[in-house]
């Protein structure tokens, strides 16, 4: 549909549209952040247009030919005014509702072809990969989940660095092929009125235990595979036996027929018998014992090999048995003893911060290492927020650019992750840059600076006015 410049209102069934002539446009916004939300939100009021009624749950908002889904709406009733409040998140959001309930075999997957089978249920949905993910990675217990909920799983395991849909179409990147490094310079006091920086030290942390709890399933694969060959076994010789009886019934029925015809000889008096039948009967005789000898050692080896197939039965019985309790059975052998990991510089910096263990059915040591490194975060957090930007500036999500503030000497790289906008008031544009290490510490090494700055000239105060105290620095002692 196109809603490049309209915002559009839809039902469900997608019978009816309007144009959301009830939206308050001085409360409609959009919000974006990276791999986390990507919502819009406004406030309506009864015009008596039929918009307005459009406005339930599960019907869709389109908005610069996006589709959001109405997922949360608040009616309120004051005296003659009666207002709607919705919040209505994008359409890849529904894949929170769509579930693969089937569960991926154990083994070694590449990216593209996991997202194939995820999302198998959701046929009106696809995905575009940009940039490399030629690594495959080992999966044990993939599937029975939320699409959703599968999605974070892959962005994890394959270090997806941002999923950003076009409707129903997502595109899916590494770092490389997603930041886009351009000449935009974002300057305090000059086209940036306010910038925010929060910075919060509660949750770093740079210590970790690490755990393998690597469990030794060939003991069950070869219960399992001995079984398999015993099933194969027991199938062969009943497929035997079957044949066997089947030969020994044809040998019996033979018989009866070799007795029904000797039968009819006897029936005829010993005098009144012609040599003709006499020689018949002595021919018919002679077979029958012959064929009850053979049909007799014949009988003796099936109920052997019957016999047999008995204990076959009741030994795979115990085998199943067995491996049912030993599934139950723990069969830890870790790949290397635990460890803690700590990252020193951080310590020695800001003192131990815990964070919480890093268990792995199978990685190496060396391997564990490198991904417990991804679970610290050796520095305080800083959110650098810029809002009230002009609706005229054009930022895209994933833009690396340059950030100014003079009145800090800061000058550091930023990259766009967060964008609110409200594009129907002036300077109702909000970006928020990431929180990178290195812009952390940029900012530390600029307040350092003015620290440095505001105690050598506090100390040059002081002793112009004679000041016996001054300023105390790190290992002075004042005798007084």
């Amino acid at each position: 549909m196109n809603s490049k410049d309209k915002i559009i209102v839809q039902s469900l069934d997608r019978s009816q549209s309007f144009i959301g002539t009830s939206i308050n446009l001085d409360t409609f916004q959009t919000q974006w952040e990276r791999n986390t939300s990507y919502q819009t939100s406004f406030t309506a009021v009864d015009n008596g247009k039929p918009d307005f009624q459009l406005l339930q749950n599960e019907n869709s908002i389109w908005w610069q030919n996006q589709e959001y889904i109405i997922k949360q709406s608040q009616d309120n009733l004051a005296g003659t005014k009666h207002e709607v409040q919705v919040t209505a998140t994008h359409v890849m959001y529904q894949l929170n509702k769509v579930r693969q309930n089937d569960t991926r075999a154990k083994g070694t997957y590449l990216l593209k072809d996991m997202l194939t089978w995820l999302l198998q249920p959701a046929t009106d949905y696809k995905f575009v990969i940009h940039g490399s993910f030629s690594t495959a990675k080992k999966f044990d217990d993939f599937g029975n989940c939320t699409i959703q909920d599968g999605l974070s799983t892959l962005t994890e395991q394959f270090k997806i660095y941002c999923i950003y849909p076009d409707n129903k179409t997502l595109h899916i990147y590494d770092q490389a092929s997603w930041v886009k490094k351009t000449a935009k310079r974002l300057a305090y006091r000059y086209n940036t009125p306010t910038v925010t920086f929060q910075i919060d030290s509660s949750s770093f942390t740079n210590k970790i235990r690490v755990i393998s709890t690597h469990v030794n399933d060939q003991i069950i694969a070869d219960q399992e595979k001995a079984i398999e060959k015993a099933d194969a076994v027991i199938k062969a010789k009943q497929d035997e036996i079957t044949k066997d009886a089947a030969t020994l019934s044809k040998m019996r029925k033979e018989q009866t027929k070799l007795r029904s015809e000797m039968s009819k000889i006897t029936k005829v008096p010993l005098k009144k018998r012609t040599a003709t039948q006499k020689a018949k009967l002595s021919s018919l005789q002679s077979t029958y014992n012959t064929n009850k000898k053979q049909i007799d050692a014949f009988n003796s080896t099936l109920i052997g090999k019957r016999s047999e197939q008995k204990k076959r039965r009741a030994e795979i019985k115990k085998s199943r048995e067995k491996l049912r309790t030993d599934k139950k059975k723990d069969r830890s052998q870790p790949l290397f003893e635990p460890f803690d990991y700590e990252d020193k510089a951080s310590i020695k910096k800001w003192g131990v911060a815990q964070a919480e263990k890093y268990l792995t059915p199978n990685e190496t040591k060396d391997q564990a290492i490198n991904s417990a490194k991804t679970k610290l975060t050796t520095e305080p957090t800083m959110s650098i927020s810029l809002p009230n930007l002009s609706n005229d500036t054009v930022v895209n999500p994933g833009e690396l650019m340059t950030l100014q503030v003079p009145d800090k000497g800061l000058l550091t790289q930023v990259e766009v992750v967060s964008i609110s906008k409200t594009p129907f008031v002036p300077n109702g544009l909000t970006i928020t840059l990431n929180n990178r290490r290195k812009n952390y510490l940029d900012l530390q090494n600029a307040n350092n600076k003015q620290i440095k700055q505001a105690i050598a000239g506090y100390k040059n105060t002081q002793t112009s006015t004679g000041n016996q105290y001054g300023v105390l620095e790190v290992g002075e002692i004042n005798d007084d």
